[in-house]
């Protein structure tokens, strides 16, 4: 069985898209106690909305387990939604024991881990995945309206936004083991006419111009591949541009191919960077079905210790 979990980071944002620091959000509160209050409230009233069509429903299978000196809740989300129609079948007779029709809910028990620093405005998200659940977008909506009905609105009003918060172990890995097919290098310039683009003349936001460099399997890339690790490695700020060799550059993606997966990864905006980590090495052989609650937070620690 395999098991996978997307990585995010999320701020508190304000009407100005300022960040709150989490230990101080308005009225004083905090957001680890407004997070387990959230938690509180999907148990007792179960979220139920329509999203892209589909019926969907989101809760807690129990109740979360709350480590308040380590500043961490963790628990299981009950995610449904509607869907195909499917059939349960005897696995020795193949004969059918249930059949799910499209309005149904198909439910997924999906582990979470959050960690709320108290004195600083970022806090971490790892949640599982299954299949075609994904609930990143349905957590944000029901949390964001908890907030309004907690009363941050107005002047008051916070939101929560998750971006993805990509895995450094996994792009050196891939950087060491993997395939590099493809670099972009993109400026926010572009030419008026095909003359004015074989003269090299351009104007700025107008669009973007894009190099684009395609290797083959037997193409020596290893010259690239450390430069691409120097520039990822840095941050970048604003309309802070990447500098390769005395050129100038307002994004640089490129991308891997590693153990039947491709990934391109954002040099600038790492929150493009699709965060979905394939854990089942990290995972004992023991456990078929479910990951057992501790075993997760474990995981859920380390990967949260290679984000970059």
């Amino acid at each position: 069985m395999n098991y996978k979990v997307s990585t995010f980071k999320f701020s508190i944002k304000n009407n100005n898209g300022e960040n709150h620091f989490l230990g101080n959000l308005p009225g004083n509160l905090d957001f680890f106690d407004v997070f387990e209050e959230f938690c509180q409230d999907i148990i007792s009233n179960t979220k139920k909305f329509n999203e892209n069509g589909k019926d969907k429903s989101l809760t807690l299978r129990e109740p979360p387990k709350v480590f308040r000196d380590k500043r961490f809740i963790c628990g299981k989300f009950d995610a449904g939604t509607t869907g195909d129609p499917v059939n349960i079948n005897n696995p020795e007779t193949n004969e059918t024991n249930y059949s799910v029709t499209p309005d149904e809910l198909q439910a997924r028990i999906l582990n979470f881990y959050i960690q709320i620093p108290k004195n600083k405005n970022e806090a971490y998200l790892i949640l599982q995945r299954k299949s075609t659940h994904s609930i990143q977008r349905s957590l944000e909506d029901c949390f964001n309206n908890f907030l309004l009905r907690k009363g941050f609105e107005g002047d008051n009003k916070i939101k929560i936004k998750l971006s993805h918060a990509p895995n450094l172990k996994l792009m050196e890995r891939m950087m060491n083991f993997g395939e590099l097919r493809e670099i972009n290098l993109d400026k926010n310039v572009i030419s008026n006419s095909f003359s004015e683009l074989f003269k090299d003349v351009n104007d700025s936001n107008l669009g973007v111009t894009t190099t684009q460099l395609k290797f083959y399997k037997t193409a020596p890339k290893d010259n690239f591949k450390q430069v691409l690790y120097n520039i990822y490695r840095k941050s970048y700020n604003g309309d802070e541009q990447v500098e390769i060799d005395g050129n100038f550059y307002d994004e640089v993606s490129f991308t891997f191919y590693l153990d039947k997966v491709t990934k391109t990864f954002y040099v600038k905006d790492k929150s493009k960077i699709r965060s979905e980590i394939d854990i089942t090495s990290m995972v004992n052989d023991d456990y078929k079905g479910e990951i057992p609650i501790d075993q997760f937070i474990e995981i859920s620690e380390k990967l949260i210790s290679e984000m970059s």
